[in-house]
């Protein structure tokens, strides 16, 4: 049995300017807190195929300022266009580790990982043409922690030494580039509402590796993807309405590799690692097309 205590401080101030009655200026800053998972701080090891999964009982809750400044307008109706820019100071961010505490052992445990600083900008817009519309959403987010990275080499003298490299790097699943492109059809008179949506998320970390190199780093990197789902809703009575949700329609895999060419030992033993010449695949999960068709009633 153990116990946690902490007291944080949460300050937050909002100023909204308005421009006329459709558009404003809206500042706001705020700090924040997230707390570790539940399952993260309970000391457990769980054996796995090629690793084990640890948890962390020494993990420390994440602590963030947040500054946001946004434009918004709205001309009427659902139509809206919203332009953002915003800065978040981390501390403490929890982030998942792959490391080699012994040479037979691999192990996979959450850790605080210093402080990351994010920053970008992004943009909503969502526009109407009768029963038609768009929807689109972009966020590009510039993500930096700085690591230190085990390094081995073998001197001019042939002996093998290690020393510790410092990289920068994005946060562990923070990706540079999200997007999203949704193209609707709603009908109130018939009760038909349609819509197809694009999401792409480009190329993140997955887990992190505590050894590297000058030019690269053992890092895993989940490949960019685009999604596309396409849902829909009819109402057929005053309480009855059908639905369907088809999901991942081009069949998108996770890609998951490091950014370092394969090894002569592992192109002998996994051909599959040389797809490309630059990088070593690590996984890739295909998980297929799901379909969904239902009947809802409405009180």
């Amino acid at each position: 049995m153990g116990t946690v205590t902490y007291l944080d401080p949460l300050p937050s101030m909002q100023i909204k300017y308005k421009l006329n009655d459709r558009s404003a200026l809206h500042l706001a800053y705020f700090s924040s807190i997230s707390r570790p998972g539940f399952f993260e701080i309970v000391p457990y090891s769980f054996p796995g195929e090629y690793y084990t999964e640890d948890g962390n009982y020494n993990l420390k809750h994440v602590k963030a300022n947040n500054l946001d400044f946004r434009y918004e307008l709205f001309p009427g109706g659902s139509d809206q266009l919203l332009l953002g820019a915003f800065y978040k100071n981390i501390q403490n961010p929890i982030e998942y580790v792959y490391e080699r505490p012994a040479v037979a052992q691999s192990v996979i445990e959450p850790e605080n990982v210093g402080t990351a600083t994010n920053f970008g900008a992004e943009v909503v817009y969502t526009h109407y043409w009768h029963k038609f519309g768009v929807s689109a959403n972009y966020t590009y987010t510039h993500s930096n922690i700085p690591t230190s990275y085990k390094y081995y080499y073998t001197t001019p003298y042939g002996n093998d030494t290690v020393t510790y490299l410092t990289k920068n790097r994005p946060m562990q699943g923070q990706a540079a580039n999200i997007g999203n492109l949704s193209l609707l059809y709603k009908d109130p008179k018939c009760g038909l509402e349609l819509q197809l949506a694009a999401i792409y998320t480009g190329r993140h970390i997955t887990y992190l590796s505590q050894y590297g190199a000058p030019n690269a780093s053992m890092d895993y990197w989940q490949r960019g993807e685009t999604i596309l789902d396409f849902s829909g809703e009819k109402t057929i009575s005053r309480h009855f309405s059908v639905y369907t949700k088809l999901n991942n329609l081009l069949n998108t895999a996770d890609i998951i590799e490091m950014l370092y060419p394969p090894s002569t030992y592992q192109k002998e033993i996994w051909p599959d690692a040389t797809h490309r010449s630059d990088r070593t695949l690590v996984e890739k999960k295909q998980f297929g097309q799901s379909y969904l068709v239902g009947i809802r009633y409405h009180l």
